[in-house]
């Protein structure tokens, strides 16, 4: 299944870069942010029971998305392209203690790659906006999932092709516990 989506993505990406040969933006963005999830559900660990001395002990919702877009600029108020990235959803953190042994820790920060199509129009001036439907592989189970964003956003100017988009995204990624990941960041938009 993940052979067969990572050979359709490369099929659609080296399409598209043929059939476009001017016009093309490529987006290189960080953010940062919260996720809204209930972990115990999503890593399906009990809440932590102070008289087991066991279940989800520690827990952060901070999430990262580093990512590119390769844009095809059709007309002055629209684009369409290709996003692809890594995302941190969140961090937990298990005890377990049996009886008569010594406390265990398990636990991990949840990462995906995450990559699909990408739909942006330009509001007004230097406003834009722009939503997708992404394939999330998380790296840490090898489960597959599907999820959509959108992001609001304001491009700087520096010069005539390089611009600094700012912007607020909001991420919600199907499965344990439905993740939606709230954020902003900043990045570089080269005109390629």
């Amino acid at each position: 299944m993940k052979s067969f989506l990572l050979s359709a993505l490369t099929i659609l990406l080296t399409s598209s870069i043929i059939a476009q040969t001017s016009n093309t933006s490529l987006v290189v963005q960080g953010n940062f942010g919260y996720t809204f999830v209930d972990i115990s559900k999503a890593v399906d660990v009990p809440e932590f029971n102070r008289f087991s001395d066991s279940g989800l002990e520690d827990w952060d919702n901070f999430n990262f998305n580093g990512f590119g877009q390769l844009l095809f600029n059709t007309s002055k108020n629209f684009s369409w392209g290709i996003e692809a990235g890594m995302f941190r959803i969140y961090r937990w953190l298990e005890k377990e203690h049996p009886v008569g042994l010594s406390p265990r820790w398990f636990g991990a920060a949840v990462w995906t790659f995450h990559a699909g199509p990408v739909l942006r129009f330009i509001i007004a001036d230097n406003f834009y906006f722009y939503t997708g439907a992404d394939i999330y592989v998380f790296v840490d189970e090898s489960s597959v999932t599907g999820g959509v964003n959108g992001a609001f956003g304001y491009e700087i100017p520096i010069s005539k092709t390089v611009s600094l988009p700012i912007e607020f995204r909001t991420d919600v990624i199907f499965g344990n516990a439905t993740p939606i990941c709230i954020g902003g960041g900043i990045g570089l938009k080269f005109g390629l």
